[in-house]
């Protein structure tokens, strides 16, 4: 039995499988389009509005967002508590 064995060991060391798998497309794709994305608008809705002495319909409309500001840089205190008094 370790006669066999170690044949079938022998055997299944000097068997090697070897695969390879290409694919080859003969033209590149075509050119990258662009789209001009037009800015988003947003809906400001109907109310009621207070003229003269009655209330009239003003009606929505589209708009585009008011553009992002950053924020402003924080304010420091004139003082400031410290470990067992106040500072300036």
């Amino acid at each position: 039995m370790a006669c066999v064995f170690g044949a079938g060991l022998a055997l299944s060391s000097s068997v090697s499988a070897h695969t390879v798998v290409g694919v080859s497309i003969g033209f590149p794709p075509p050119p990258v389009r662009h789209v001009v994305v037009q800015p988003v608008r947003v809906f400001v809705p109907g109310h009621w509005q207070w003229i003269g002495v009655r209330r009239v319909w003003v009606a929505g409309y589209w708009t585009y967002p008011p553009p992002v500001r950053p924020l402003p840089a924080p304010v420091r205190p004139a003082a400031t508590v410290r470990v067992g008094y106040w500072s300036r």
